[in-house]
Order: structure tokens, then sequence, then C-alpha cells
């Protein structure tokens, strides 16, 4: 019966947590961008930084991946593509996916303009990063430019950091109380 009783909690705590893996990582691209200012309600390719309110991306590459990244094949100047978009305002409100690259997709769900002056464009954000096999995770990015007269290249970078599921502390939970419904069975047997 104990025996019974230890398997049943070793077999009940493992299914509870059979969830695919969150993504753990960062990855940080390189390319080229056009900027765009609005001018009487259209989009104008400007090189002036300032008046930028969105983005227009040429061929981007992998510069640089860790964790998941790259142990599921991202590596330097693996092939990236990027979803041209309006950040001042974020249109469309969702930019899905604003990248991907090597099976792995970002969707871009918020955005805020950390500095935007002549000689610098840096935005930062949240979304959610996704691959088959993995939980959708998410992540947090951030797009830099300076000055486009010099061939408008960009960097941007984006991480996630894995966080504990609540069906995670289900499993644990679950498996403590039926350790302890077995020691006091045991204890009261003895």
């Amino acid at each position: 019966m104990k025996n019974k009783l230890l398997l049943l909690a070793i077999f009940a705590s493992s299914s509870i947590g059979l969830n695919a893996a969150l993504i753990n990582g960062a990855v940080t691209f390189a390319g080229q961008v056009d900027l765009y200012e609005d001018v009487s309600g259209s989009l104008v390719q400007t090189i002036k930084i300032e008046d930028a309110v969105a983005l227009d991306f040429g061929n981007a590459v992998v510069q640089s991946a860790d964790g998941d990244f790259a142990s599921e094949g991202l590596g330097f100047l693996t092939p990236a593509i990027f979803t041209d978009f309006r950040f001042n305002p974020l249109t469309p409100a969702v930019v899905d996916p604003l990248w991907e690259s090597g099976g792995f997709t970002f969707r871009l769900e918020s955005i805020a303009i950390d500095t935007q002056t002549d000689a610098t464009l840096k935005l930062v954000g949240n979304g959610f990063i996704n691959k088959a096999g993995y939980e959708e995770t998410e992540g947090t990015w951030s797009f830099t430019t300076q000055d486009p007269e010099a061939g408008g290249t960009f960097s941007f970078s984006a991480s996630s950091e894995s966080v504990p599921e609540p069906s995670t502390y289900a499993m644990f939970g679950t498996a403590f109380a039926i350790l302890g419904f077995v020691g006091y069975k045991k204890r009261r047997n003895a």
C-alpha cells in the first residue's frame, strides 16, 4: 500500500507538469531600416530621426543569440524577417509577427519611445515569443538606430526570463501533500 501511494505521488506530480517549457535566452539582430515621417497624413521617407514615426525594414540578420535561441539553431548571420510598422502611434495595435527567424516569432504588443533625438531613436516594449514545442513566453525588447545617413542600420534585442507557471506551483504542492499524507499514514500505522 505504501509503495502504491508513493507511486501515485510521483505520477501525480509528474503528470501535472507536462507543459512545454518557456523560452529562455536573448537574441540580437542587426540590419537596414528606413525612417518615415508623417507629412499631411502620408508617410514620407526621412533622414531626420527626430521626425520619424514609422520604420521600414530591409535585410536583417541575427547578430548574437544565447539560451534556447542558440540551442535551436539561431546563430550569427541567420536571416530574419521584420514587419514594417508605425510606432507613433503603434499601428496596428499589435504587430504579429514583428520578427521571425529560425522558427521563432515575436508578437509586439506594446511600445514606448525611450529616446528620440536628432541622433538616436530607441524604442522599448513588450510582446510574446513563440516557437513550436515551447510555451508562449513574454519577452521584452528594444530597438535602437542612429544616423540613418550612414546606412540606416539598427540593432534589436529580445529577451525572455522564465517565471514559474501556476501549474508548476500546483505540481509541487500536490507532490508535497501526497508525500505528507504518505508520511502521516506511515507514522500512524507504526
